[in-house]
C-alpha cells in the first residue's frame, strides 16, 4: 500500500513539473510574435503622421498661394486705381490750362489784328512804297505775315509777294463784307500748326489777314500734352498703360511712346461700366485689364497675370521647403523614438525571431 501511495505521489510531481515548464515557456514563444506586431504598429504609425504631414504641407501651399494672389490682385488694383483718380485729376487741370491757354491766346491775337485793321482801315492804295507799312506792322506784331483782301476776298498786298493774288483763309471768306469781324484760327497746315487771325477792314471792303507763329502754342501744348501723363506717372509697374481717346479710337499716351496716335488694340464694347476688371486670354497666356473712364477718355492697364503671380510662387516655395523640413525633423524624431524603444526592450526586436526561443533557453 505505501509502494502504490509513493508511485502516485510521483507521477503526479512529475505531471505538475511538465505542466508548469509548459506554462512558464508559453510566454517566452510568444514574445517573437508579440515584437513583430510591435513593429508593424510602429511602421503603421509612422506612415500615418509622414501622410498628415506631407497632406498638411500639401494644403498649407495651396491656401498660401491663393491668399497671396488675391492680396497680390487686390493690392495692384488698389495701386491703379489711385493713379488713374491722380491721372483723371491732372486730365482735369491739363484740360483747364489748355483752354485757359487757348483763350488767352485767342484774345491777344484778335486784339493785335484789329488794331492792325484799324490802323491800315483808311488805306486806300496798295502799291509796293505802301506795302512797307505791312512789314513794318508785321516786326511790330511779331507776326509771320500780314495780309489785305478786297470784298471778294482775293488778297491784293502782303508780305509775302507770293500770297497776293490768292484767296483769303476759307473760313474767313463769308466775312470779307462784313463791317465789323474779329476771329482767330488755330488749325494745320502741311502738317505743321498754324495761327490765323482775321479782322475786318469797315464798311465791306475787305479785311485784314494775319498769321502768327504757332510756337507759343506748341510750348503751352507740350506743358498739357496727355500723351506725357502715363510716362511720367505709370498707373502700375507691371504690364502696360495707356489712355485711349473714345471720339477717335487712337492712343493719346502710352507706355510705349511709339504707339501715341496709332489705333486702339482693344474693342471699346469691354469697357462698359465707369471702372471695371476684365479678363482676357491672349496667345495662351491670361491678362487683367483694369480701366476707368473719364468724358471721352479710357484709361486702362494690362497686366499679365505671370507677373502678379511671381510673389506667390516664391511664397509656395518658402511653404513648401519649410513643409520639407519639418517633415524631416518629425521622421528623424520618430526614428529616434524606434532607436530608443529598441534598445530599452530589445527583447521585443529579436534579430532571429525563429531561433528566439531556443536561444532563451540556452540562456537558462
Amino acid at each position: 500500500m505505501q509502494r502504490f501511495v509513493g508511485s502516485e505521489w510521483f507521477t503526479n510531481r512529475i505531471l505538475c513539473g511538465i505542466i508548469k515548464a509548459e506554462t512558464s515557456l508559453k510566454p517566452i514563444a510568444e514574445m517573437p510574435q508579440k515584437g513583430q506586431r510591435m513593429k508593424k504598429q510602429l511602421l503603421h504609425t509612422y506612415r500615418f503622421v509622414f501622410l498628415c504631414m506631407l497632406i498638411a504641407v500639401v494644403g498649407l501651399c495651396l491656401v498660401a498661394g491663393y491668399s497671396v494672389r488675391v492680396l497680390d490682385q487686390n493690392q495692384v488694383i488698389q495701386q491703379v486705381d489711385t493713379n488713374m483718380e491722380a491721372a483723371k485729376v491732372r486730365l482735369d487741370r491739363d484740360a483747364e490750362a489748355s483752354a485757359t491757354m487757348m483763350e488767352d491766346l485767342r484774345n491777344e491775337y484778335a486784339s493785335k489784328t484789329r488794331v492792325v485793321a484799324m490802323l491800315l482801315e483808311e488805306q486806300k492804295d496798295w502799291s509796293s512804297e505802301n506795302e512797307t507799312i505791312l512789314e513794318e506792322l508785321r516786326v511790330v506784331i511779331d507776326a509771320d505775315q500780314i495780309s489785305v483782301s478786297n470784298e471778294t476776298g482775293i488778297l491784293i498786298a502782303s508780305t509775302d509777294f507770293s500770297s497776293t493774288g490768292k484767296r483769303a483763309y476759307r473760313a474767313f471768306l463769308s466775312h470779307t463784307t462784313d463791317p465789323v469781324f474779329t476771329d482767330v484760327v488755330f488749325t494745320m497746315q502741311n502738317d505743321k500748326p498754324m495761327i490765323l487771325a482775321a479782322s475786318a477792314l469797315g464798311s465791306g471792303k475787305g479785311l485784314i489777314q494775319v498769321q502768327y507763329p504757332a510756337e507759343s502754342m506748341l510750348t503751352q501744348s507740350q506743358e498739357n500734352d496727355v500723351s506725357a501723363i502715363v510716362a511720367d506717372m505709370p498707373f502700375s509697374d507691371m504690364g502696360i498703360s495707356a489712355i485711349i481717346d473714345t471720339d477717335t479710337g487712337k492712343y493719346v499716351s502710352h507706355t510705349q511712346v511709339e504707339r501715341c496716335g496709332t489705333d486702339s488694340d482693344y474693342d471699346e464694347s469691354l469697357f462698359s461700366g465707369k471702372k471695371g476688371k476684365v479678363d482676357l486670354l491672349r496667345q495662351h497666356q491670361r491678362y487683367m485689364i483694369r480701366y476707368q473712364t473719364h468724358e471721352n477718355y479710357i484709361l486702362l492697364v494690362d497686366i499679365p497675370y505671370r507677373e502678379m503671380d511671381n510673389a506667390r510662387g516664391m511664397v509656395i516655395k518658402w511653404v513648401f521647403a519649410s513643409g520639407l523640413i519639418l517633415l524631416l525633423v518629425a521622421t528623424l524624431s520618430m526614428r529616434m523614438g524606434y532607436f530608443y524603444l529598441k534598445k530599452k526592450s530589445p527583447e521585443l526586436f529579436p534579430k532571429e525571431p525563429s531561433n528566439w526561443a531556443e536561444q532563451q533557453k540556452s540562456k537558462k
